[in-house]
């Protein structure tokens, strides 16, 4: 009796450490489902919450840099700048002069004589002995009114002896401005006739040019232009050379021209009156001063006016 007693306990042990060992095995399994589980639920959500960067490219608009000057180094420095475009401010061509002062030293106004004449005073000139702090105008530091392109550099050619031209496109100027100048286009066919000793003028129209028209200032008469190319960029302010005595000139003086004209004109040489002046020198003279096609209108009428409507 004691022998079946003793068999039926160690059944009943053993079978406690089989059941034992089952359920280890099933907590176990369980465990690895619950993390194979979680470790498939993290890849889910990384893949879902990851996406690809978006890269937004901007075309800039070259623009010339404010911060440094193309004037030293003879060469357009461009800024990157998402402006659409730069307008242009006038200031005064004469340094530590206000543009409100240059009527107090106006020795030589502008003087219209006619289509296609070369005589009167196309221009304005500045001059003084003694003005305020100033003991003489002689090397006084010459500034670009607007910003723009270098049209022309002539050096020591009569008349205009040395002699800067800078071109600003109409675009650039204020509106207000823009719309003003625009009524001194001629209403007379062109090119003017005249009596200058001039070759045949051929009229050509570029069709390629989204601004037609462009102010141009020329200075003349400069003591020294700075080392400037035809094409570099000048900014408003920029020194452009110093008030000189050269040329065919009496005393030391800026004379100053503004012309309305097509766009994108440079006169590499330009001079007259003079024996040694050549047949291509002449042609550029007369195309500037009397063929109308680069349209003389009164500095110091278009200063006011700008000084007045600003």
């Amino acid at each position: 009796m004691r022998k079946k007693y003793a068999v039926i306990i160690l059944f009943i042990l053993l079978w406690g450490s089989v059941l034992s060992g089952c359920k280890t095995d099933i907590e176990n399994q369980l465990k690895l489902n619950e993390n194979v589980e979680s470790t498939s639920f993290l890849t889910t959500e990384l893949g879902q919450n990851h996406s690809t960067p978006k890269i937004t490219q901007k075309t800039p608009t070259l623009h010339p840099d404010p911060r440094t000057s193309s004037v030293e180094k003879d060469e357009p420095t461009f800024t990157n700048d998402t402006s659409s475009s730069i307008e242009t401010e006038l200031i005064s061509p004469l340094e530590g002069i206000k543009l409100e002062e240059l009527t107090e030293i106006v020795s030589n106004p502008f003087s219209y004589a006619g289509d296609g004449k070369d005589d009167g005073h196309h221009g304005t000139d500045f001059s003084f002995y003694q003005y305020k702090s100033f003991e003489k105008i002689e090397n006084l530091p010459v500034l670009s009114i607007t910003s723009g392109r270098v049209s022309s550099v002539i050096h020591n050619r009569p008349p205009y002896g040395n002699m800067v031209m800078v071109e600003t496109p109409l675009s650039s100027l204020p509106d207000f401005l823009r719309n003003h100048l625009l009524h001194f286009l001629p209403e007379s066919e062109i090119p003017f006739q005249t009596n200058l000793s001039c070759p045949a003028f051929q009229s050509e129209e570029n069709s390629q040019i989204s601004d037609p028209f462009s102010l141009y200032i020329l200075y003349a008469h400069l003591y020294s232009p700075r080392e400037l190319r035809i094409d570099s960029l000048v900014l408003s302010g920029n020194p452009i050379g110093a008030v000189g005595n050269s040329g065919s000139s009496g005393n030391p003086h800026l004379h100053l021209e503004f012309r309305i004209g097509p766009s994108d004109h440079s006169f590499e040489e330009m001079a007259h009156y003079d024996n040694t002046a050549s047949q291509n020198e002449i042609s550029n003279y007369c195309l500037w001063r009397v063929s109308g096609l680069f349209y003389q209108v009164d500095p110091m009428e278009i200063i006011k006016y700008y000084l007045q409507n600003r």
